[in-house]
């Protein structure tokens, strides 16, 4: 998940927290804004997690509600887990020693994501297509891709996600020990979101899967994808 998408949860949170702790109170709106000397509008759109929210804002608000600060925060902290969906990584690799690199990578990383790995290409879309051993799998937020798989090459498998209208939004990075410039040219041709040469050596291996998390789950903002 991005650092937008916790920051947008955590606000939803606060709104939640100050709602249900004012419908407790039995206070309306109005009465809660009154008593933290508030425009009845900021307390609306503060409950709607619309409002960004300074820190003077919300130790009156908590005060109004008979809570400290700290209070507050924690009945929001406790409700943020509620409301993050786990980020979500789609390993298409069948190198098992791969495999484990990039998850002990991963792992290491905050938010750390959860992984799903299938180790050939036909798993692989019926994964993504929730078929078979698949039909209640979760949609992932990224696909690392290898190109050499067994059963359907990497290339088929970003060629079938790009031309479907409900996999193509998915984020796909391929992630290959090729070097090869076919290879980069044929995998940006099918509409590979990056390209990546995995590293020979473990540190590069583990700093490039760390920058990979770091781009994807902290600098950019996923789409929202619905299957």
């Amino acid at each position: 998940m991005s650092k937008n998408d916790v920051g947008d949860a955590l606000l939803e949170a606060i709104g939640n927290a100050v709602r249900s702790k004012r419908q407790d109170l039995g206070l309306s709106q109005k009465a809660l804004a009154d008593r933290s000397n508030l425009h009845p509008t900021y307390v609306s759109e503060l409950e709607r997690g619309t409002r960004n929210l300074s820190v003077k804002a919300l130790n009156q608000v908590a005060e109004a509600l008979n809570l400290t600060f700290g209070q507050l925060a924690t009945l929001a902290e406790s409700g943020v887990q509620s409301l993050v969906k786990p980020l979500l990584i789609l390993l298409i690799e069948d190198n098992r020693a791969d495999v484990r690199l990039i998850q002990q990578a991963l792992v290491r990383k905050n938010p750390s994501p959860v992984f799903q790995v299938v180790s050939d290409g036909a798993a692989a879309l019926q994964y993504l297509r929730r078929k078979g051993d698949y039909k209640r799998a979760a949609i992932p937020d990224l696909v690392i891709l290898d190109l050499n798989l067994p059963k359907k090459s990497g290339r088929e498998v970003l060629s079938e996600m790009k031309k479907d209208e409900s996999l193509r939004k998915i984020p796909v990075v391929v992630f290959s020990t090729s070097h090869a410039r076919d290879d980069v040219q044929r995998s940006y041709d099918l509409n590979a979101n990056c390209f990546i040469t995995k590293p020979v050596d473990v540190d590069e291996f583990f700093k490039t899967v760390g920058t990979m998390h770091d781009y994807w789950f902290k600098t950019v903002k996923l789409p929202q994808i619905v299957i």
